[in-house]
């Protein structure tokens, strides 16, 4: 389990997997190290009561040309389907297999060494060692050129203290929270309207999985507000799932406990602003870039360089 490359890359989420298969295409010598199960990061797919749910990441939508260039590279690849625009709610683009299969589809012949939580960065003799604990024991990664973190701001900020404590300080929680709440629904009492609605007064947006996915047991999933989420997450699941079931109840009616599944994200969308295209340094011979998705159109907050 031990491994020497020119470039290391944290995080097999799609800003990882985006910059690997650069990479890949330059023959470059790497690996990305992921704690996940399966590539994507929270673009992630789950199946539950044979319903099936985008719980991470419901649809992706037009944020400047990356990602045009993601969305028509999966439509091509036949993963991902456009909606179009109406009157009541913008366009984007979908997988009807599931979001999952988008992760799957950009990770396909890339260097990709899976249930590998990186757990430390070390300086030796002007190269860095990331170590970590995987299922199958401990390894070690020498890197040579250059690392990129793109797993969230605060896990990245956390793994570069060792190095350089005082680099990024935080002002505010850089991320919010994100309570997600899946229920299937009976066939009968199917919502209508746009795939994704925002809920009255705040308090979330919901998101017709039966209009992805008609092969399955019809199902929805709501993904509390900011706010919403906040307040959620450290109460207990049955009280989150009454909350779910009364918001749900105008649209479906009545859901029981056991058709719903909750999901918590710490880290799930950045909360600001932050001008910078990443943030980067330099220990020995090696770059370090803090590149992921909290600086993905300038979404992320609550640090200030030093």
């Amino acid at each position: 389990m031990n491994q020497t490359v020119d470039t290391c890359v944290i995080g097999a989420g799609l800003g990882g997997l985006s910059n690997a298969r650069k990479l890949e295409a330059a023959g470059d010598s790497y690996v990305v190290l992921d704690k996940g199960r399966t590539p994507g990061g929270r673009a992630a797919t789950r199946r539950f009561a044979d319903s099936r749910f985008d719980h991470g990441l419901p649809l992706l939508t037009d944020q400047g040309p990356l990602t045009r260039a993601l969305t028509e590279e999966g439509h091509q690849a036949g993963v991902l389907e456009e909606i179009e625009a109406d009157g009541t709610a913008a366009g984007g683009w979908f997988a009807p297999a599931g979001i999952s299969a988008l992760g799957k589809h950009l990770a396909s012949g890339l260097k990709i060494r899976s249930r590998c939580r990186a757990t430390g960065i070390e300086e030796h003799s002007g190269s860095l060692t990331v170590t970590g604990e995987p299922d199958l024991g401990q390894f070690t990664v020498e890197v040579r050129k250059s690392l990129m973190l793109t797993s969230p701001l605060p896990q990245s900020l956390e793994l570069l203290a060792p190095l350089e404590p005082d680099w990024l300080l935080p002002e505010e929680a850089p991320c919010d929270k994100c309570v997600v709440a899946m229920a299937r629904i009976d066939q009968d009492r199917l919502p209508d309207g746009p795939l994704l609605r925002d809920l009255e007064e705040g308090s979330g947006r919901l998101a017709l999985e039966h209009r992805k996915f008609p092969d399955v047991i019809p199902g929805v999933s709501l993904r509390f507000s900011p706010l919403m989420s906040e307040g959620l997450f450290e109460v207990e699941d049955g009280q989150i799932k009454e909350v779910m079931s009364g918001t749900l109840e105008e649209f479906t009616g009545p859901v029981a406990d056991d058709q719903i599944q909750l999901m918590k994200w710490r880290y799930a969308t950045g909360s600001g602003a932050v001008p910078d295209p990443y943030f980067g340094m330099t220990r020995g011979e090696v770059a370090i870039a803090v590149c992921g998705d909290g600086f993905f159109g300038g979404a992320a907050s609550g640090t200030r360089r030093v």
